[in-house]
C-alpha cells in the first residue's frame, strides 16, 4: 500500500485490525465495519454494527475465514467472510453467565493470539475468560478473592495462560489463569499499554508523556524516557520489536530504545535496536540510573553496583570508584566477586556473561572473552578456590575454568526452582538443592557424586499454620492442600562451622496463598546419605518463634567476625531483617533451641521501598542497602544492640 493511499470509511474510524495474512484490513466505526482488500485498496465486504454499542475487541480467525467482534452489550458476533452479508452468528454471552442477575457492562476485552479465547474485564468486577468455540465461561478471576480496581485494558501474554491487566489506578498486574493468582504487580500511573505478541517486553505510556518498557514476565523496569508534557494517547510496537510508535497530540513519535538491544533473546533474526531518536520533537532522556545488581566482598570493603542502563561501577578497596567500559547498555542482572576478589562476574539482560580480572592497586580491569547463553541466567557461583565460575540456567549449567578458559556444559534436572552452592567442606564439589532432590557434582567435569531425595513433608504443618496469617476469607471457605503446593528454593546458606544448611523456600498453593519457610539440614545427616549414595534427607523447620519474625535472612556472621561481638553461644550467628524493619541477629544450631534475638539497626520504610529488598547484603560488620542510584553502607552495624 503506497504511503499516499487513502481508504474512505465514510464515518469516524474507532479502530482497525489487519488480518493474519496481512491481505485484509478491517475498519470499524459507530455504525458499520468495512473489510478492505489491501492489494486493490477496495472494500470487499461491509456489514452493520449494532446501534449504540462500542466494539471492545476485534480479531480474525486463524485462517482469516471469519472475523470476531465483541461489544459492550456483552454480545459476541462472528461474521463468516464468504461474501454473504447475512452469514453472521450472534451469541449473547450475558445469557450464559451463572450470575446473570449481576449485570455490569464490560469495560474492555481482548482475544488471545490464536482466537480461541476471549478475556473480558469490568469495572470493579471479576475478569472472565470465554471459550469462543463452546461459548462457555472457563475462568473467572477477581471478585472477593482478588478484586480488580476498574479493569480498563487487557492483553494476553505470549504464554497462553497469562493476562496483563491495566487497572483504573494505573497499576499493572500479571494474572496466572492456571493458578488463579497475580504473579507480578507494578505500582505505576499507566494510561495505555502495548506489546508485540512475539517479544518479551511490555511498553506503557502515561498522561505525563513518559514511555516505559518493562520485562513482560515479571514487569521489571528496563527503560523509561520522558517526552513532551502531552499525554501518550496510543502505543504500538513494530512487528520485529525494533521500534515503538506513540501518538502524542497530533504527532506520531518513534522510539528506538538502545537498552532493548537484546530483549528478544529467543529471536535470533531480530535486528538490534539503534540509539537514534527518529522523529521531530523534544529529545528524550533516559532515567535508568537505579541499582539492579550488587556484589560485595567478604574480606575487604570493595563492592560493585550494576544499573538498569547497563553501567557498572566498581568501588575498590581504598574507596576509589571507577566505571567499567563494557558494551552492555542493557540492565545488569547479576554481579559476583570471586572469593579472592581478583575476578568480577557480570550478567546482563541479554544473557551475556562477562568476567573481569581486577587490579585493586592500579584500579584496572581486563576482560576475559565473554559468552552468551541461549536462555536466562538464573545463578552464578565462583568456586571457593576462585579457579572457576558456574553459570546456571533453568535446565543447563556451564563451568568456566578461569585459568585455561575451558568450558564444560551439561544438563541438570533440578529445574528453575533450585539453588547451587559450594560444598561446605569439599572444594571440588558443588551442591544443588531443588524442591525434591539434592545433587552433588564435581566442579571440573559435572560428574554426579550423589543424588539424594529431599523430603520436606515434615514442614507442611508449620507451613499450614503460617498460611493462616495470609487468609483473608472465612476459614470455612478455605481448604489447604499442601501436597498441591509448588515449592521453590530461594536461597541456601551454609553455616560458618559447616554444621548445617539453612534453606529459604516458598510454597504456592492453587489458591495463591504463599509463605516463606526456613528449613535446616544437618550436614552430618547429609554426608551420611552421600556416603551411601542413596537415601532421603529430611529437613526440619526453624523454631517457630524465630521463623515467625524473619522477613529476609541476610547471612551468617563469620566465626572470625563474631568473636567478641557478643557473649559466645554454641552455634552460628544468623543476621536477618525482621518484619518490623530491624536488622537483627541470633544464634541457631542443629538443636533448634530458642536463643535471644538482638535488634541492631532500624531501616525506615522509604529505604526498603526505594529498591529491591533482595539486594540488601551483609558482609562482616557492614550492611549494604541500595537506594535508587546510591548504595547506603552502615558500618559497625552490630556494635549496638537492643
Amino acid at each position: 500500500m503506497n504511503s499516499n493511499c487513502e481508504l474512505i470509511h465514510r464515518e469516524r474510524v474507532m479502530g482497525l485490525q489487519f488480518s493474519r495474512s496481512g491481505n485484509q484490513l478491517a475498519t470499524y466505526g459507530p455504525t458499520m465495519t468495512t473489510l478492505w482488500d489491501v492489494s486493490t485498496k477496495r472494500p470487499s465486504e461491509t456489514f452493520s454494527n449494532t446501534p449504540n454499542t462500542t466494539v471492545l475487541a476485534l480479531a480474525f480467525a486463524k485462517d482469516d475465514c471469519a472475523i470476531f467482534m465483541f461489544s459492550d452489550d456483552y454480545v459476541l458476533r462472528k461474521v463468516i467472510l464468504d461474501g454473504s452479508a447475512q452469514n453472521c452468528e450472534t451469541i449473547d454471552l450475558g445469557a450464559h453467565r451463572e450470575t446473570a442477575s449481576h449485570w455490569v457492562n464490560p469495560s474492555c476485552a481482548t482475544f488471545d493470539h490464536q482466537t480461541n479465547f476471549l478475556a473480558v474485564g469490568f469495572r470493579g468486577d471479576p475478569i472472565e475468560v470465554w471459550d469462543i468455540q463452546s461459548f462457555d465461561c472457563v475462568e473467572r478471576l477477581g471478585g472477593l478473592s482478588y478484586p480488580q480496581s476498574d479493569v480498563l485494558q487487557l492483553c494476553w501474554c505470549p504464554q497462553p495462560d497469562r493476562l496483563i491487566v491495566r487497572q483504573g489506578n494505573g497499576c499493572l498486574r500479571i494474572l496466572d489463569l492456571l493458578r488463579h493468582a497475580p504473579i507480578a504487580t507494578c505500582i505505576d500511573t499507566v494510561s495505555v499499554m502495548s506489546y508485540n505478541a512475539t517479544s518479551e517486553f511490555l511498553v506503557t505510556g502515561d498522561m505525563a508523556g513518559t514511555v516505559t518498557v518493562r520485562r513482560i514476565h515479571d514487569l521489571a523496569l528496563l527503560y523509561h524516557a520522558r517526552g513532551s508534557e502531552s499525554s501518550i494517547l496510543a502505543l504500538s510496537v513494530a512487528p520485529g520489536g525494533g521500534k515503538v510508535y506513540g501518538i502524542q497530540s497530533s504527532k506520531c513519535i518513534v522510539w528506538e530504545p538502545s537498552l532493548l538491544a537484546t530483549m528478544a533473546s529467543h529471536q535470533r533474526g531480530q535486528v538490534p535496536f539503534s540509539s537514534g531518536y527518529l522523529s521531530q520533537g523534544p529529545q528524550l532522556t533516559q532515567d535508568d540510573s537505579f541499582v539492579t545488581a550488587l556484589a560485595t566482598c567478604e574480606r575487604s570493603s570493595a563492592y560493585c553496583a550494576g544499573y538498569a542502563n547497563g553501567q557498572i561501577r566498581v568501588i575498590f578497596r581504598d574507596g576509589t570508584g571507577s566505571f567499567l567500559d563494557l558494551p552492555t547498555r542493557v540492565r545488569i542482572e547479576r554481579l559476583l566477586w570471586s572469593p579472592d576478589e581478583q575476578y568480577l562476574a557480570i550478567v546482563d539482560l541479554g544473557a551475556r556473561v562477562f568476567i573481569m580480572s581486577m587490579d585493586h592497586e592500579r584500579y584496572r580491569s581486563n576482560q576475559l572473552t565473554p559468552i552468551r547463553l541461549q536462555s536466562c541466567v538464573e545463578q552464578i557461583l565462583f568456586q571457593r578456590t576462585s579457579q572457576a565460575l558456574l553459570v546456571v540456567t533453568k535446565d543447563d549449567m556451564l563451568t568456566w575454568d578461569l585459568g585455561t578458559g575451558n568450558m564444560k556444559a551439561s544438563h541438570h534436572s533440578l529445574g528453575s526452582h533450585s539453588r547451587w552452592i559450594n560444598h561446605p567442606t569439599k572444594d571440588g564439589l558443588i551442591l544443588g538443592m531443588g524442591p525434591d532432590n539434592v545433587l552433588i557434582y564435581q566442579w571440573h567435569n559435572h560428574l554426579t557424586v550423589s543424588s539424594i531425595s529431599l523430603d520436606n513433608s515434615m514442614s507442611y504443618l508449620t507451613f499450614g499454620l503460617g498460611l493462616l496469617d495470609y487468609v483473608k476469607t472465612e476459614p470455612s471457605s478455605m481448604t489447604l492442600h499442601p501436597t498441591s503446593a509448588t515449592c521453590q528454593v530461594k536461597r541456601v546458606l551454609s553455616s560458618p562451622d559447616a554444621s548445617m544448611l539453612l534453606l529459604v523456600t516458598t510454597r504456592q498453593t492453587k489458591e495463591s496463598i504463599s509463605g516463606s519457610q526456613f528449613l535446616q539440614i544437618p550436614m552430618r545427616e547429609l554426608n551420611d546419605k552421600i556416603a551411601l549414595s542413596h537415601g532421603v534427607v529430611c529437613p526440619f523447620p526453624l523454631i517457630e518463634s524465630l521463623s515467625d519474625i524473619i522477613a529476609m535472612p541476610l547471612g551468617f556472621l563469620s566465626q572470625e567476625s563474631s568473636e567478641g561481638a557478643m557473649v559466645q553461644v554454641p552455634g552460628n550467628r544468623l543476621i536477618f531483617l525482621n518484619k518490623e524493619n530491624w536488622i537483627c541477629s541470633t544464634w541457631i544450631d542443629s538443636s533448634n533451641e530458642e536463643h535471644p534475638v538482638q535488634r541492631h539497626i532500624f531501616l525506615p520504610d522509604d529505604w526498603l521501598a526505594a529498591g529491591d529488598m533482595s539486594l540488601i547484603q551483609f558482609r562482616s560488620d557492614r550492611i549494604y542497602i541500595p537506594r535508587s542510584e546510591h548504595i547506603v553502607i552502615i558500618r559497625n552495624a552490630l556494635d549496638v544492640s537492643y
